[in-house]
């Protein structure tokens, strides 16, 4: 069976964090017939056996400092239980993320990979900062099956040597129109240009159809018919 990996960065309640947004990409792959794995903090667990991820000490200081060492030794006790995943997304709230000792290992096994920023607390900081962190996270994106998902309204394009592009969605689409952009194939990642908080509606489906299909996706857009 498929299975899809989902590494959540931040484990919370309903009320802090990004859960809505796990709890939203698990029920819509779930939904589909795909069998889904979470970290939490007392190991990897199946979809639908915990159908809401709990964490009340959220902001201990002991949870935060271990959370990085912990994330790394449940992911790679998953891969030698269940093999490699067909799909691994990472909701990481910002480039500080205690998921940042993952990449590393998500790079070398290379498999499909979506990096999901959440709507960002610093979204108001240091822009340059900001550019800094995020093009860093790109050196640690596998090589193929990059797809690259956000609702950060942050308008940016980072270009690294290989000459692929990540822009965040939730931007205006009338950036992306054939007066700025020459040609649409020689972008790389994943676009999606909704601002609505239920992002993993519109996402799943296009993702979902992708990793049955075993496509390599070098470029996607999400509503922008103007470079479709």
């Amino acid at each position: 069976m498929t299975y899809i990996l989902i590494i959540n960065d931040w484990i919370s309640n309903l009320t802090a964090g990004g859960t809505y947004r796990v709890q939203g990409f698990a029920r819509g792959f779930s939904t589909l017939g795909f069998k889904v794995l979470i970290t939490t903090p007392w190991g990897v667990t199946e979809y639908g056996r915990y159908n809401i991820v709990d964490q009340p000490n959220v902001g201990s200081p002991l949870y935060y400092a271990t959370t990085g060492l912990i994330l790394s030794m449940q992911v790679i006790r998953s891969l030698v239980k269940s093999g490699l995943p067909d799909l691994v997304l990472v909701q990481m709230p910002s480039p500080f993320t205690k998921a940042l000792s993952i990449l590393p290992i998500l790079k070398l096994i290379d498999v499909p990979l979506v990096l999901d920023f959440g709507d960002p607390w610093w979204k108001r900081a240091d822009p340059m900062l900001y550019k800094y962190m995020s093009s860093k996270l790109i050196q640690f994106q596998a090589k193929e099956s990059i797809l690259i998902s956000s609702s950060s309204k942050l308008i940016l394009k980072l270009i690294d040597s290989r000459n692929k592009v990540w822009i965040p969605n939730g931007v205006d689409t009338e950036l992306f129109g054939p007066k700025h952009v020459n040609q649409c194939d020689n972008l790389v990642g994943f676009l999606g240009s909704f601002t609505k908080r239920n992002g993993a509606e519109l996402i799943i489906p296009i993702l979902s159809e992708l990793v049955r299909r075993g496509i390599d996706t070098r470029f996607l857009l999400v509503e922008v018919i103007c470079c479709i």
